[in-house]
């Protein structure tokens, strides 16, 4: 066997087993076309890997089945470069897919963040109102505690001004009157009580008393110039000074009788 019958048995070994590329199997499919030699030395390479593997497999090769040549290696190839192809687009898509997915937990985080921010600031703020609406009831509970009255010193004085009686409570450490009119009958139908007060600490003061406001005390000043009831209409003027048929009851307040 010279060179060239070993390169073209090598040629033919390799043709079997789908090793030779396009231009190689084409060449030998020439060469056992044209020589009836090597057409039979390929028959024998194929009756020998056919041995071989069905003494591997020990699964006898099934009878008339073709052999695949190069053209049946290189569309296993092209298959298999197609499967591979589809499975890296597949890939791909859950490529995409996770990417979108980590770019949504990023911006949910993020909103989460600037959500959680903002409540830590609202809860600050609404710390600080509290603290400072409990700082305004300790300063107005100390005012009040110091505006407090003393009640200790309450005295009550009845007296009888004009038809009925008029009774008198006197705070005398605060210097405050309290005018209790609960016993005095009810103004007449579209009349009201009109309570002026000539103080000496405040200019002259009115108060126009309804039927409902009977049972109020009503607090003066001392020292004072006096206190008059007079029963008007509901919106009588007061100037010039209302006649004296209409005065209900003058008090004085400047020295009461125990």
């Amino acid at each position: 066997m010279n060179q060239d019958d070993f390169d073209k048995h090598e040629l033919l070994e390799q043709y079997v087993l789908g090793l030779t590329n396009r231009e190689e199997s084409e060449w030998v499919e020439d060469l056992i076309a044209k020589d009836p030699e090597a057409r039979k030395d390929l028959e024998h390479l194929r009756k020998q890997l056919e041995d071989y593997a069905d003494g591997i497999s020990g699964i006898p090769t099934p009878a008339g089945r073709p052999l695949r040549n190069h053209r049946d290696f290189a569309d296993l190839d092209q298959e298999m470069i197609v499967r591979m192809t589809e499975r890296n687009h597949t890939l791909v898509i859950w490529r995409y897919a996770l990417s979108v997915a980590c770019l949504l937990l990023v911006a949910l985080c993020g909103f989460l963040f600037r959500s959680n921010q903002t409540l830590k600031q609202e809860l600050l703020a609404e710390k600080a109102r509290h603290a400072q609406d409990g700082k305004s009831f300790e300063l107005q509970l100390k005012n009040l505690q110091k505006s407090e009255m003393n009640w200790d010193s309450l005295k009550a004085h009845a007296s009888v001004f004009g038809i009925n009686n008029i009774r008198v409570h006197y705070l005398e450490r605060e210097n405050i009157a309290l005018l209790d009119l609960s016993r005095v009958p009810p103004p007449d139908p579209d009349y009201a009580y009109y309570l002026i007060d000539s103080s000496a600490l405040q200019e002259t003061k009115v108060r126009v008393i309804g039927q409902a406001d009977l049972h109020h005390l009503f607090p003066i000043h001392l020292p004072t110039g006096g206190v008059r009831i007079y029963h008007l209409p509901e919106g009588a003027p007061l100037e010039p000074a209302p006649p004296t048929e209409h005065l209900y009851a003058e008090i004085s307040l400047l020295d009461p009788t125990f």
